[in-house]
Parts: C-alpha cells; structure tokens; sequence
C-alpha cells in the first residue's frame, strides 16, 4: 500500500508540473486587479520583489514582531535604508532588510516607504 501511495503521490506531483512549468519558463505574470491596480507575480504565484527606501525625517524606522502598532519592536532602520517588500498591506507591510550585517524581518508603516520599484 506504501508504493501505491507513494507512486501516487509522485504522478501529482509530475502531473502538476506539466502546468506550472510553462508559467515559471514565462517568467513575470502582471495581473491588473480592481482593487489594488497593477500586481506582479513570479513563476508559483510568489510576488515580485519590491525594493523601497526608508524615508524618515532623519531618525530611525521601527521594524515590529507583527502587524499591531504596540508590538515588540525588534530591528530600527536608519533613514535611506533599502528594504525588500514581502508582502504589503494598506497601512503596513513586512520587509526584510540587511543593516550593519544583521538582517532584520518584520513589519513597518507605509507612510515611511518611498521610491518603490
């Protein structure tokens, strides 16, 4: 019964690539939702990367645990640091970014991200 199963379980697999792989050779997929505008997505449905720049008014940026404004804060990034976009909110988002050789995940405000592409 193992190898039924096992043999199963690797036939979705192959069967599953045969309708991913020619996504993932196109490379880029724009989608152009009513909701948020323009999104990229690359090859398994994983988003573009974006890359921002922290805009403060000369201090540094809170990076937080998770999503509520009163969460531990866990990094601080400095005003021009550019950060990476994992995913992206209304009002926050999570970034992971590289400061003094200490790479740093997790959630900061909108209204500090500029000069995104």
């Amino acid at each position: 019964m193992k190898l039924q199963i096992g043999s199963l379980c690797l036939m979705c697999v192959l069967l599953s690539a045969n309708f991913v792989l020619p996504v993932a050779a196109f490379g880029i997929v724009n989608l152009n939702t009513a909701n948020s505008g323009s999104v990229n997505y690359l090859f398994f449905g994983r988003k573009n990367n974006e890359v921002c720049e922290v805009v403060t008014d000369g201090g540094n940026l809170n990076v937080r645990a998770n999503t509520r404004n009163n969460s531990r804060i866990i990094g601080k990034l400095p005003n021009g640091t550019m950060v990476n976009i994992l995913s992206r909110g209304d009002y926050i988002s999570q970034i992971s970014a590289t400061v003094n050789r200490k790479y740093i995940k997790g959630w900061v405000s909108n209204d500090y991200l500029s000069n995104c592409d």
